[in-house]
């Protein structure tokens, strides 16, 4: 059997200890065993800890072919977006052109038929793009030179070097927000940034976005991934956290957070994506 692709192999070794550490090793072998076969799945689950399973896992899944990556990275999107998330995102930035140059090799071939039924940019947009984003070299030279057709993934393919967060706000601002909507809808949580302008300060959020926002931070949650972990980051002190808490059950400790925090320069839309992203809180952050 044909083994899996180098850079997939590469991408399991960089995040082999997240993967070995967090990976629910069962609940993903049993969405993958067209896969493994009968003796591989008794090898992995004679694993006497989670850990040991997920070792065991990962040794046999480079041996199962060129498509294996590409299906337990949708199982983990699935199942635990915030291990898919670095696969994803560090193959985006890794891929370089195919053989054809049309489109990159990493993309799953979902995301690739959306993007490729998506109009083409138009000169002024695909120009405006090259401009905004960081290529160099002959890879700049090519694009400013480009006479046209100008389609969605011959720009993506290009921008196998730039972080996709990057992508997605760029083709927001020449009106392209359909090109970043497919990106958010078919990449993990987390990956695209925010819908709102980066620099859009908190205080200014639209009243629906707040709203939802601390809704959801002011549920409490076992992993303690609520509005307690966010006001910590933002530099909230611990006696004034607990006095909030305290008082919950007559306000909202979510918003008396942002109202407390927006006063502050650096109380941006972009800063909280990143800290509710950091905060392993990606289904909040997709909310800006």
């Amino acid at each position: 059997m044909t083994e899996m692709k180098d850079l997939h192999k590469l991408l399991l070794r960089r995040n082999h200890r997240q993967l070995v550490r967090d990976m629910q090793t069962t609940r993903v072998l049993v969405q993958m065993l067209a896969v493994f076969d009968q003796s591989e799945e008794a090898e992995v689950l004679a694993g006497q800890t989670p850990t040991d399973r997920a070792s065991r896992f990962l040794k046999i899944l480079p041996q199962k072919g060129p498509e294996a990556f590409e299906a337990f990275v949708n199982v983990l999107e699935k199942k635990q977006p915030e291990l898919a998330r670095p696969l994803r995102e560090e193959g985006l930035r890794e891929t370089a052109y195919s053989k054809t140059g049309e489109k990159p090799t990493f993309l799953s071939q979902q995301l690739r038929n959306k993007l490729s039924s998506l109009p083409d940019f138009t000169p002024s947009q695909w120009f405006r793009l090259v401009e905004k984003l960081p290529f160099e070299g002959e890879e700049r030279k090519s694009l400013e030179t480009e006479n046209g057709p100008y389609p969605v993934l011959r720009l993506l393919a290009a921008c196998h070097s730039v972080p996709i967060r990057r992508v997605a706000r760029a083709a927001r601002e020449v009106e392209r927000g359909d090109v970043a909507d497919t990106l958010r809808a078919h990449l993990p949580k987390g990956t695209t940034g925010p819908k709102l302008a980066d620099t859009l300060p908190i205080k200014d959020l639209p009243r629906d976005v707040r709203l939802r926002l601390t809704t959801e931070l002011n549920i409490s949650r076992s992993a303690g991934k609520d509005w307690k972990l966010v006001a910590e980051k933002i530099g909230v002190l611990p006696q004034t956290a607990q006095l909030w808490e305290h008082n919950k059950a007559r306000s909202n400790p979510a918003e008396k957070m942002l109202a407390d925090w927006h006063k502050r320069p650096d109380a941006t839309v972009a800063k909280l994506y990143q800290i509710l992203v950091d905060c392993k809180m990606e289904d909040v952050a997709d909310m800006l």
